[in-house]
């Protein structure tokens, strides 16, 4: 979706983020703040490494989804 020029708020990008998010519920129920501090833990930890294998700007991606995500779904 990067390659693509899609920006963190497009439709296609918030229907993958959806499905995250869902996959994520399978462990834990994240609240706005909390999933929205899961891209962060993305951008900030050694779990970036296993993004940037894919493009090396995904960490800040995902995290910038991820908030556009959070703070239009969950309250």
């Amino acid at each position: 979706m990067l390659k693509q020029n899609l920006k963190a708020d497009s439709k296609e990008v918030h229907d993958v983020i959806r499905r995250h998010y869902q996959w994520l519920k399978k462990c834990w129920t994240p609240t706005r703040e909390s999933y929205a501090g899961h891209g962060q833990f993305i951008v900030e930890s050694d779990l970036r490494k296993a993004y940037e294998v894919y493009h090396p700007q995904l960490p800040e991606f995902v995290a910038e989804a991820i908030g556009v995500f959070a703070n239009k779904e969950l309250h």
